[in-house]
This record gives structure tokens, sequence and C-alpha cells, in this order.
């Protein structure tokens, strides 16, 4: 069986490794496992193929704003991609995040459905069903057509008067008629989401939760006291913050900063990790550290946090979570599916609280790193559900399952 994937990256950010992960496990289980990518860094792997260049993405980043698509763009890379499928001949296609402006998003699905070939569509994000935004928010028009798109700017970067309805029929037309396709979200929040398009509702819906690298994400009991003597925390509660871009008005960054003028810097202190290197306020009070160098230091901060605390609007299935309940850190965390928490999470380690309540954060950041679990048995906990081992293992399931389907 050959399994080949599509994503906007490899082996960078949270579906790049997941790309990679599974890319790897199938190769050492034996299967026939091909990636085609179209963003950053080229890589010398087996079965690896770049299949865009940054320039054509580049520019049709910016032809998008003109024409209000996103997703049907780059003719030279689409071309590219298609031509290394149709000389792969893959039994089945996983579709990753394929957003990123490498393919043109409705000639691809059109070409797998047309040539029937057994697909399976990964929903990391909205806009796979919503045709447009990658989170609706309280924005319900995806259920209707986004005639009447209220964020149209800030959902496709482009305010294009009727572009958002164009990409919502053409969304919903790609996906019609699709003989073997199974939905995987990454969260039951994202699945039932779906289950409300009209755009993908008609599909069959599997589960399959993001799985971590436990080799790398476990509790690391040395690097952490060495990380806490370095970052001079002495015996203070280390309260972690790991996040993309602390400047992100989605993740956030504002409520960590109020936390940290809260919190008694005797007996607490926050630090911060920060993806791209984007510094907080300078009324933020604690330790900003910026990038992680890898990911065995970003395990370090992990394990040696007393509590690392999530204050994002919106998520899927946050990674930084995986990562933190896998190296044995319980979590604090805003609601971040509405008034929803997270059901996949074990409830002893996260402890949800509605979005944008400050005095209920910080007094359950206090009473959570001043009264820990175990950091072992969070560890274990965590991994039992989160370790890409078991995300693979679905993943292989529901590859064998679509393929059966496909040839009854």
């Amino acid at each position: 069986m050959k399994i080949l994937q599509i994503n906007c990256v490899y082996d960078y950010g949270s579906t790049g490794k997941i790309t990679r992960d599974i890319h790897k496990n199938m190769q050492k289980n034996g299967f026939d496992s091909v990636v085609l990518y179209g963003r950053r860094q080229k890589v010398q792997e087996a079965g690896v193929y770049k299949t865009c260049t940054e320039f054509e993405a580049k520019a049709w980043n910016v032809l998008s704003r003109l024409t209000g698509h996103p997703y049907a763009v780059t003719p030279f890379g689409t071309l590219t991609l298609l031509h290394r499928l149709e000389r792969e001949k893959p039994d089945v296609v996983h579709l990753q995040c394929i957003n990123g402006y490498f393919v043109d998003i409705y000639r691809l699905l059109n070409y797998l459905k047309k040539n029937h070939i057994p697909t399976v569509l990964t929903l990391h994000a909205e806009f796979m069903y919503t045709g447009n935004c990658g989170y609706a928010f309280e924005c319900n028009e995806w259920k209707t057509g986004c005639h009447n798109c209220p964020n149209q700017k800030e959902a496709i970067n482009s305010t294009r008067k009727g572009a958002a309805a164009w990409n919502w029929k053409k969304m919903k037309e790609a996906f019609e008629g699709f003989d073997d396709l199974i939905l995987c979200p990454v969260s039951n929040w994202v699945g039932e989401r779906a289950t409300q398009s009209p755009v993908l509702k008609q599909y069959p819906i599997r589960t399959v939760l993001n799985g971590i690298d436990t080799d790398i994400f476990h509790y690391r009991e040395k690097e952490a006291l060495v990380l806490r003597e370095k970052l001079n925390v002495g015996d203070r509660k280390m309260i972690l913050h790991v996040t993309a871009s602390y400047t992100d008005p989605v993740k956030g960054g504002k409520f960590i900063t109020e936390l940290s003028q809260r919190l008694d810097s005797e007996k607490y202190v926050v630090v911060v990790v920060d993806g791209l290197n984007n510094p907080p306020p300078k009324d933020f009070c604690g330790i900003y550290y910026g990038r992680a160098n890898g990911q065995e230091e970003l395990a370090a901060f992990y394990s040696a946090a007393d509590v690392m605390v999530l204050t994002s609007y919106r998520e899927c299935l946050p990674t930084t979570c995986l990562e933190s309940l896998c190296c044995g850190t319980e979590i604090v965390s805003f609601y971040f599916h509405g008034d929803e928490g997270e059901g996949s999470f074990p409830e002893k380690y996260v402890h949800f609280i509605p979005h944008g309540d400050m005095e209920q954060l910080t007094d359950t950041v206090k009473n959570v790193s001043d009264h820990p679990e175990e950091k072992k048995i969070c560890c274990e906990a965590g991994q039992k559900i989160f370790s890409q081992k078991v995300m693979v293992e679905n993943y292989e399931k529901i590859y064998k399952k679509i393929l059966e389907q496909s040839t009854d």
C-alpha cells in the first residue's frame, strides 16, 4: 500500500511534524510513503518532494488579496503537484493542512474525485468546511453560504465584494460527489462543526487526535533542574506560556501580561516561550525567553514548569497542551471551543475556565501550581492518549478501511 500525504510544510510547525511522523512510521512499518509539500525549506529525504517555489507562493499570496480567492492559486505549483500525483499512483491520499498558497485546492480536490482516489482529509482548522476562514468564531455564515461575511478582511485578507460567497460555493462544488472520502477531525469539536456544514456533512467522520514524539516530550527531571537554575527561578512557582506568537490577538498574550502583573513576583514567575520571537509589551512582569533552541529544550521548559497556561480564543487541538501533558505538567486554560472544553484531555490534569475571566485564571493558576499532581503520573496519562504511536496506528486503520471500501 502506498500512502501519499500532502501538507503545506514538512518537518516544520505542528502539521509539518505530524506529516513527518506519519511518513517515517509508515516507512518503518513496511509501507510505501510519499510526501508532497509546498512551503519553506527544501529537504533531501527519500519520498519527500517540494512542489511549489517560494516566489510563486508569495506572489499568489499578494495576488489573492486582489482576487479574494486564496485557495485558487499557484497554477504552476499545482501542475507540478498533480504531475507528481500522476507519477506516484498512490493507493490512498492523505490531505493534511493544504492552505498556504502552494496549491489550487479546488483543482486538487476535483482531480482526486475524478480519478476515484481514496482520500483521507484531516481537519486541523475550519477552512475546509467554511470555505474561507480558519476559525469562524461566533459567525454562522458558513452554514448558509457566506453571502454576508462580517469579517471578510480577516478571513481571506481581501475586501473584494462577493469573494467569500464565491469561495464557499467553489469549495462545496469541489467536494460534491466525492465517492471515497473520510474526514478525520483532530478533535470532537471540529468534527461536530463539520457535520453542520453543507460542504462536508455528507461524509463519514473518524476523529484522530494529533500525536507527538514522546521520545522527546517526556518528563526530563535533570534538564528541568538545570533550566530552572539558568532562569534563576529559585523556589518560585514557574508559570509557563508557550505560544506561536505572543502578539497574535487570537493567542491571547494580553492575558498573560495581565496575569504576570497580578501574581506576587516573590512567589511566582511567568516564563514565555515564543516561536516567532515577538516580544511582549514593556509592562510584562516576567521572563521572556523567545524561541526555544529545539524540541529538547522545549520539553525541558514543560518539565520545569509547575503549570502551563493557555489563553487562546480558539484552537482545534493545541499542540502545546499535548506537549505539556506528556512532559508531566498540568494545564490551566481558557475555553478555546467557545464555551466548551476539550473532552479528549484527561480531566484531572487540565483545568478549563471561562475565556477572559482573569480572577478565576489567577486563582486557578495559584492553586494548581501550589498543589501540583505527580509529574510522572501526569506524563503517563498524557502519553497514553497523545503519543505519535497511537496516532499512526489510528491512521493506518483508516487507510486500510477506505482502501477496502473503494475496492468492494
